[in-house]
């Protein structure tokens, strides 16, 4: 339980209907409604500056104070140490839109507070990675879960060893 890592509030399953694995569920998950995203912020912001008055410095409006910034850094960095240090995770998909923004006046000096979300590709922070095989296998799934432009650089090319 962490205050930057958004809460489940319910799950529930169902057998899936017209699947053609046998066995196979649905799985419905409820979490709170956070409206903004950071990808919404910087997507606003970029539309802005558009209008950018590139010869008066003084016209760009940042969508945060300096304070601000700070702040949403500091809790994803919170969450994100929370992850490795105490569940053994790695979020493999940190990225603006899995950052949600709830304006609640509660972020670290009273801005905004970040929530990590989609934790679908997490994975245990420790993989023995034994042979080119292996290797090949943990790109692979990287591929599949984590999104490109975001991927650490070390799961590019997965090194036996």
């Amino acid at each position: 339980n962490h205050k930057n890592i958004i809460k489940l509030l319910s799950s529930s399953s169902e057998a899936s209907e017209g699947s053609q694995q046998r066995g196979a569920k649905d799985f419905y998950l409820l979490f709170p409604f956070i409206e903004e995203s950071a990808y919404n912020v910087i997507e606003k912001n970029v539309q802005k500056g558009r209008n950018y008055d590139y010869s008066n410095v003084n016209s760009y409006q940042s969508p945060y104070s300096e304070p601000d910034a700070l702040e949403v850094l500091h809790g994803l960095l919170s969450a994100l140490h929370y992850l490795h240090s105490n569940l053994m995770v790695v979020h493999r998909d940190v990225k603006p839109h899995n950052i949600l923004l709830r304006f609640d006046s509660c972020g670290y000096l009273g801005g905004p507070t970040p929530l990590v979300m989609d934790v679908g590709s997490a994975a245990p922070s420790s993989i023995a990675v034994k042979d080119r095989t292996a290797a090949l296998n943990a790109e692979e799934e990287c591929s599949q879960k984590c999104s490109a432009p975001y991927r650490a650089p070390e799961l590019w090319e997965v090194q036996a060893g």
